[in-house]
């Protein structure tokens, strides 16, 4: 079974893709234009610290929880409250957000949304 992750390519971006294309496969690797993300479907990672630690020019990894048809602020974070309550135990939680293409508003909006819910 493969998980979809996106690797938040750093300063050097043809460098950091070329650091992907090595490991997963020139085939396996697509950018998403205009926003410095490379997608790839791959084996799940035990932890995203695994993935990050075998790249050195990777900034951020984030793994595809669900996508979703709509950009609806409240529907979007019902399914993240969602997801959180099913698949994660009580108590702290560090998760983050991302939204293609940035809208960093939106994203703002639909984090204080989640920790209404």
């Amino acid at each position: 079974m493969t998980k979809t992750y996106f690797y938040h390519l750093g300063r050097e971006i043809e460098l950091s893709l070329g650091e992907l294309q090595a490991i997963f496969g020139k085939n396996a690797v697509m950018m998403i234009p205009g926003t410095g993300v490379a997608k790839v479907d791959q084996s799940p990672l035990k932890s995203p610290q695994d993935g990050l630690d075998e790249l050195g020019g990777i900034m951020k990894l984030s793994r595809l929880l669900k996508e979703l048809p709509t950009t609806n602020l409240h529907t979007v974070a019902q399914a993240i409250a969602e997801w959180l309550n099913q698949d994660h135990p009580t108590g702290k939680i560090a998760f983050g957000v991302n939204h293609f293409p940035p809208q960093n508003h939106l994203v703002k909006q639909g984090v204080q949304k989640i920790k209404n819910l």
